[in-house]
């Protein structure tokens, strides 16, 4: 099992260099992978708490929950949490991304077989020590993903046209208010018609869906 992560990694690594991705974009990709590497090589514990910040919002049990406290009271062990990139992306002005993609979890490093497998999706930041998390959230899945899409991006390529903040924010509460009404109009869970071609649909219990 340790080999086929191991695979896992490299085939992840090569596919990022295949594509053609902006340096701002890349540099976020490799941040993740060093995370997941971090992960396996040492505990997921202390590779989490190396990649938060204390206004990154998480979601648990309970529901979202802010900053690092909910894994700084937790204790290092020898369970394994990994996993890698399917879709990526990066704001124009390439201090803000995401990434969402499959993972699975292990008791020890040294179990054969994972027993929990899921989709995440994280929303990244990049600050001057490097990229961090401002959101991290995932779901389980009745099994390990069996539709491999490769790594890809919304954006391979950021554009240097600054845009206003304000203007910008205003924009994104325009919009999802805007999905949100139609939600309650319509009384759906989701709307085709919102989602870009790459857009999937994360619920627990179920495998990702395509649009």
């Amino acid at each position: 099992m340790k080999f086929l992560w191991f695979v896992t990694l490299i085939i992840g690594l090569k596919s990022v260099c295949a594509q053609d991705f902006s340096s701002e974009l890349q540099s976020m990709v490799d941040a993740e992978h060093t995370f997941a590497k971090y992960s396996k090589e040492k505990n997921t514990r202390d590779a989490f708490l190396a990649y938060l910040t204390d206004s990154t919002v998480l979601f648990d049990k309970t529901g979202p929950v802010k900053g690092k406290n909910s894994w700084v009271q937790r204790s290092p062990n020898s369970s394994l949490l990994f996993w890698y990139p399917e879709f990526v992306g990066i704001s124009k002005d390439g201090d803000l991304g995401f990434s969402t993609g499959p993972w699975e979890w292990s008791p020890t490093k040294e179990t054969a077989k994972p027993e929990a497998h899921g989709y995440y999706a994280t929303i990244w930041q990049k600050f001057p020590e490097g990229w961090k998390m401002a959101l991290d959230i995932g779901a389980n899945t009745p099994g390990p993903e069996l539709k491999t899409i490769g790594l890809h991006a919304s954006n391979p390529r950021t554009s240097k046209k600054k845009e206003s903040a304000d203007t910008t924010k205003e924009v994104m509460l325009a919009l999802d208010k805007n999905y949100s009404d139609k939600l309650a109009r319509e009384s759906a869970g989701f709307l085709p018609g919102h989602f870009s071609k790459d857009g999937l649909i994360i619920r627990a219990g179920s495998f990702p869906d395509y649009y």
